[in-house]
């Protein structure tokens, strides 16, 4: 039986790469819907609710030059680096691309956040988030790009960023952003923090907006105030734990946040998507937090118990040991301290003069 052979050149011409015209429309079609977002396309009074943002033109040609062997700098590249420097001087800062940020490639550091203008661009030449971007912008000229320094907030923290989906002008989902690192739900489900979010976005956010689908991300600080981070794309983002954008338009708590199960693991299905499903329910999760507390109380009393069973006897002995030593000690104490009095006393003796007449 003869096996087909496979026609080489036919499957080369089913991989032909897309010409300039059908990239070009693919990124227009990108553009329509992230250009809103756009860092450097935000409305002025948006923009002044954030961290305040250096614009540093990234010409296309230095860009992608970055992905390619950075054991050489090309020319344009260390001009740009030094650029980034003049800007930042020794101020730390939060850098990112006018459209993303690099926070895919910041290993062995948390965020993208330095004072090193070469840094900046190594950083975002390992990024396939800033590559994917740099893909679209290559042929979109009428959008340049844009290398964001912003001003780093030490009130901002990962366990107090929310992510916040907006449709039709309407909050319709609220989730907790970091779920590299899962909290539970407060006993009130998120009441305080969706409350404290409505009146920002009604008050402060909405009126201010140029889009009426959005997400939009905000750090909850300390000291009371509510701190926009950044605006994404609808249906493009990630929904984190509320799952999947079905997920977004049924919620109905008040805030997502991680399952109890996930603060020891984050399950995986067998797509890849993290899940990040579980009750927001606030009698729900008093009830199960209640029974937690119990478990471990629970856990900690046998711990105590097995521990007097077990060492009981033995710590008892080691104390009436401890206290014999002791004992010992002083008595120890007591002899130097009489030996070292009579010792000085003769010493004292002896060195007084002979005072008898002959």
């Amino acid at each position: 039986m003869n096996e087909p052979k496979l026609d080489i050149n036919s499957i080369f011409a089913a991989m032909k790469p897309p010409t300039p015209e059908e990239h070009r429309a693919a990124s227009l079609s990108w553009l329509a819907r992230v250009g809103p977002t756009l860092i450097d396309q935000w409305p002025a009074d948006v923009l002044a609710l954030s961290a305040p943002t250096i614009f540093v033109p990234a010409p296309m040609e230095t860009m992608r030059g970055l992905f390619g062997d950075q054991g050489s700098w090309r020319p344009g590249a260390a001009e740009l680096a030094a650029e980034l420097d003049g800007h930042m001087g020794w101020k730390r800062r939060f850098f990112r691309l006018n459209s993303r940020s690099p926070k895919d490639a910041t290993w062995p550091f948390k965020l993208p956040v330095t004072c090193s203008g070469r840094e900046v661009l190594s950083v975002m030449g390992a990024s396939e988030r800033v590559l994917d971007d740099l893909v679209h912008l290559n042929y979109l000229p009428e959008q340049p790009a844009f290398i964001c320094l912003r001003e780093f907030d030490h009130r901002i923290r990962p366990s107090d960023e929310y992510r916040c989906f907006v449709r039709d002008g309407d909050l319709v989902a609220v989730t907790h952003y970091d779920y590299t690192n899962p909290i539970g739900a407060p006993l009130d489900g998120g009441q305080a923090i969706r409350a404290r979010i409505d009146a920002y976005f009604t008050e402060t956010l909405k009126p201010r907006l140029h889009i009426a689908t959005v997400v939009f991300d905000v750090a909850l600080s300390y000291d009371g105030a509510v701190i926009l981070i950044e605006l994404n794309p609808y249906g493009m983002s990630d929904p984190c734990w509320l799952g999947s954008y079905a997920g977004v338009e049924a919620f109905e708590g008040y805030v997502a946040f991680a399952p109890i199960e996930a603060a020891e693991a984050t399950t995986t299905a067998s797509d890849g998507e993290v899940q990040r499903s579980g009750t927001t329910d606030p009698k729900d999760l008093i009830t199960e937090q209640a029974a937690e507390i119990e478990r471990l109380r629970a856990q900690v009393q046998s711990a105590v118990e097995d521990a007097q069973a077990v060492w009981g006897g033995e710590l008892a002995a080691l104390t009436a040991e401890r206290d014999a030593l002791a004992r010992r000690v002083d008595e120890l104490t007591t002899t130097v301290a009489l030996a070292v009095t009579v010792a000085l006393a003769a010493r004292a003796l002896a060195s007084e003069p002979d005072t008898e007449e002959t």
